[in-house]
């Protein structure tokens, strides 16, 4: 008789766990009901929130983006490089030199405004949107740059319009100056700015200096 009447006690002790398992589950809830209905989001799931971010970047849907990353500063959740790589990007499709601007403080709010990754992208970004300046703001303040975050401002020189071949060949200059190990999108972009310029001196010497780098094949 005594072995039946622990059979009873089992399952009360296997209704403790589940009692405490619905407290467990409310957790998530709780979090995903932290993001209002008003945010465009395909998932409440926090942590699926950057993957929704990067999805209306991919759509060009900078707006909606912008919304979802000022909650987050307002609830103080941090947002990755990648992210902001994707929000980026989509500025440079779209052109849209605020939205690229407003992405660009909130990645100063994120601290990964010295991210040599991220520089790049927004020295591209601003190049590409047409502001020449802020690329050059953000290329000196950064702590390191690379060939790309170069390139990327001799780039945008060349696409300015103005084709200021001697901004582009100083900068150029300054690039051999500092050791940067100089690829063929460097030279490439040198010799574009040189079109319809009366810089044949200049040009042949540049070709030279691929030439002798052995880029010749790859600029050409």
């Amino acid at each position: 008789k005594r072995g039946p009447a622990k059979f009873p006690a089992r399952p009360s002790r296997s209704r403790r766990p589940s009692s405490t398992s619905p407290a467990k589950n409310p957790k998530p809830f709780r979090e995903r009901d932290a993001f209002p209905s008003s945010l465009p989001l395909h998932s409440k799931n926090p942590y699926s929130i950057h993957r929704d971010i990067q999805n209306f970047a991919r759509q060009n849907k900078l707006e909606d983006a912008l919304t979802i990353l000022d909650y987050l500063e307002q609830r103080g959740i941090p947002v990755n490089a990648t992210t902001f790589s994707a929000l980026l990007a989509a500025c440079v499709r779209r052109k849209s030199l605020i939205h690229g601007k407003q992405v660009h403080v909130h990645i100063r709010i994120n601290g990964l405004e010295n991210n040599e990754f991220l520089g790049t992208k927004l020295v591209h970004m601003y190049t590409a949107c047409g502001s020449i300046k802020d690329a050059q703001k953000v290329f000196d303040e950064s702590t390191s740059s690379n060939v790309y975050s170069w390139n990327a401002l001799l780039r945008g020189t060349v696409i300015s319009g103005k084709r200021k071949y001697q901004d582009v060949l100083s900068t150029f200059t300054e690039m051999r100056e500092l050791g940067v190990d100089l690829n063929v999108y460097s030279f490439s972009n040198v010799f574009k700015s040189f079109a319809g310029a009366s810089a044949l001196r200049q040009g042949l010497k540049t070709h030279a200096l691929a030439i002798k780098n052995g880029l010749f094949n790859s600029v050409f």
